[in-house]
C-alpha cells in the first residue's frame, strides 16, 4: 500500500505528477504544515516532517529526487525513466541540481529566516534569492528548447519534477514571457490527464489560473 504525503504549493507536487502518470495506486493525504498540531502528528510518521514522503507499507522514503527514482522502478511500464545508461545519469544530474540549487535558490528568496537570524538581512537574501531562481529558469528554459521532454524522447519524472518549479514561477508572480520553451512546456504537462489529476487534487495554480 502506497500512502503519499504532500502539503500545497510545496515541491512534493512533482511526485504527486509522477505518481499519477504512473498509474500507481496510492493514498494521498494533504498537509498544513503551518499547523503546528499537523506537524506533531506527521513527525509521528515522518521524523523529518518535510514533504514529500512515500510509505510503502512500514517503510518511509524522504527526499523528491527518491521517491521519483522509486516510481519510475516500481512501474516501469509507465516508462518514466531513460533508457541508455547516459540518460539516466543525466536524469539524476538534473534531479540533484533542481533539488541542491534551483530549490535552495527559491527557498532563500521566500524564507530568508532558515539562513540567517539577522532580521537586518532578509531582505538582501531574498532579493539574490530570487534574482538566483529566475537565473535557473532561464537555464531550465534553455534546456527545453528545442525539446519535446527534457530527457530522452518521452516523458520522465524529471519533467514531473519541473512543473513544482512552474507552479512556484507562477505563486511568485514571475513573469514567464522571455521562458517560451518553459511555457510550451507547462501547456503540454497541462494537457495530459494524469498530470492534471493531481494538480486538481492539489488545487493548484497552474489549473486555477
Amino acid at each position: 500500500m502506497l500512502n503519499f504525503y504532500y502539503a500545497p504549493t510545496s515541491c512534493a507536487l512533482g511526485c504527486h505528477i509522477a505518481l499519477e502518470e504512473a498509474g500507481a495506486e496510492f493514498t494521498a493525504h494533504r498537509l498544513n504544515l503551518l499547523d503546528a498540531e499537523t506537524v506533531a502528528a506527521y513527525r509521528q510518521i515522518n521524523p523529518k516532517g518535510t514533504v514529500p514522503a512515500l510509505r510503502i507499507d512500514d517503510h518511509l522514503i524522504t527526499e523528491s529526487a527518491a521517491i521519483l527514482w522509486y516510481i519510475a522502478q516500481t512501474f516501469p511500464a509507465a516508462r518514466l525513466w531513460p533508457d541508455t545508461l547516459l540518460e539516466q545519469t543525466e536524469a539524476l544530474s538534473v534531479m540533484s541540481w533542481l533539488a541542491s540549487t534551483v530549490h535552495i535558490a527559491r527557498r532563500q528568496s521566500r524564507a530568508p529566516q532558515r539562513f540567517t537570524s539577522d532580521p537586518a538581512a532578509f531582505e538582501a537574501l531574498q532579493a539574490r534569492g530570487r534574482e538566483a531562481f529566475i537565473a535557473h529558469l532561464q537555464r531550465l528554459d534553455q534546456l527545453y528548447d528545442g525539446r519535446t521532454w527534457l530527457i530522452g524522447e518521452r516523458i520522465s519524472v524529471v519533467d514531473c519534477y519541473v512543473v513544482a518549479f512552474m507552479q512556484w514561477a507562477r505563486l511568485d508572480k514571475i513573469d514567464m514571457a522571455a521562458f517560451a520553451a518553459l511555457q510550451t512546456f507547462t501547456a503540454r504537462m497541462l494537457q495530459r490527464p494524469a498530470t492534471r489529476r493531481a494538480l486538481e487534487r492539489e488545487r493548484s495554480v497552474l489549473v486555477k489560473g
